[in-house]
């Protein structure tokens, strides 16, 4: 590890110890809240995997996996202000980095997206963005004409966000906002709908605040995908302290439309899903493992040798040109994009 990954892993372990009895290997009664699905309500639940202690689920009735338990609110937003939070946004957030060049070619596809199903308005469209993060998505949705505002609850987000954007942005949960009835073009969630603690009431609140005909967007993992398959646990976005709902296709879909939506559009996007990819998951423990698992000497010499392969530059070329192309055509890719339009309401 670096000097930056043992930090993170260190802070990591810190909140672990902090959260669990590890003589049951449960949370603490102080930190836990037990939930039934929240997509349907139902309470016949079957494992689906442990990590770090941390229990999800699958639904009996609807096939949705979430953690059960999990954190409850104030040990969440604990988390999220936490100093392993501070030190991921590190590299996340702060500078040019790799993956904000990355998030750049993503706003980018995402706007071109809404405004293929946004309707031909007089005035600039009017998106909200929840959880905003660094901000990329914010300035390039004002920079292509849209009327932006943005709330989140990590306050070194908004921080960073205020000397260019005022009060459009807010340090603030969604439901204390009381933003007025039906005024919003857009609603806009990347990386997001898989951190809510509640998601049908939200998806409500974002109907009420959303004009009829209005946008929804929601960018988010998806369990199903091919990758998730390949490497289990071991995936980065496996991860108790913050990822609480693992969305699919037809549980995206069963809420979002609950909600009083229509579904537009889901498209299937791969980042990750390549040989190499697969075999970095296995081989190296990734920044949200508390305690990863060990594969032995001998087969992580093996693992290291067929990764060094697969990254010889031919070979890496021809594994990113085909292997996402084959997760997205089975509709097993590693993200799902889902745009829905608000019902319009019939008097």
């Amino acid at each position: 590890m670096n000097t930056y990954e043992m930090r993170l892993n260190k802070a990591l372990v810190d909140q672990h110890r902090q959260l669990f009895d590890y003589g049951t290997r449960t949370l603490k009664a102080e930190f836990a809240e037990h939930i039934p699905c929240p997509v349907c309500g139902s309470t016949d639940l079957s494992m689906y995997m442990e990590k770090d202690f941390f229990r999800f689920n699958r639904c009996n009735s609807c096939s949705m996996v979430f953690l059960n338990p999990r954190l409850n609110v104030p040990a969440t937003y604990a988390f999220y202000n936490s100093e392993w939070t501070s030190i991921y946004n590190e590299q996340k957030f702060l500078g040019a980095s790799q993956s904000s060049e990355l998030d750049n070619r993503i706003n980018k596809t995402n706007i071109d997206l809404i405004s293929s199903h946004l309707d031909a308005r007089g005035q600039p469209a009017k998106l909200l963005e929840i959880g905003f993060g660094g901000g990329y998505f914010l300035r390039a949705a004002q920079a292509a004409g849209f009327d932006v505002q943005g709330i989140d609850v990590d306050t070194s987000n908004v921080a960073r966000m205020k000397p260019d954007f005022g009060g459009r942005v807010q340090n603030i949960d969604l439901f204390d906002a009381k933003f007025p009835d039906g005024q919003l073009d857009v609603v806009y969630m990347r990386d997001v709908f898989e951190h809510v603690p509640n998601p049908a009431p939200m998806l409500k609140e974002i109907n009420r605040i959303s004009r009829d005909g209005g946008l929804l967007y929601i960018e988010v993992p998806n369990i199903e995908g091919l990758i998730y398959s390949a490497v289990g646990e071991r995936h980065v976005v496996i991860f108790g302290f913050a990822h609480l709902n693992y969305w699919a296709p037809k549980s995206l879909e069963t809420i979002v439309r609950n909600a009083g939506y229509e579904i537009v559009a889901m498209h299937h996007e791969s980042l990750d899903f390549t040989v190499a990819d697969v075999l970095r998951y296995h081989r190296s423990p990734r920044s949200t493992a508390v305690y990863p698992g060990e594969i032995g000497r001998m087969r992580w010499l093996l693992v290291s040798a067929v990764y060094a392969f697969f990254r010889l530059p031919p070979i890496a070329f021809l594994d990113r040109a085909i292997m996402p192309r084959i997760a997205n055509w089975l509709k097993r890719g590693s993200v799902l994009k889902l745009v829905a339009r608000k019902k319009t309401h019939v008097v």
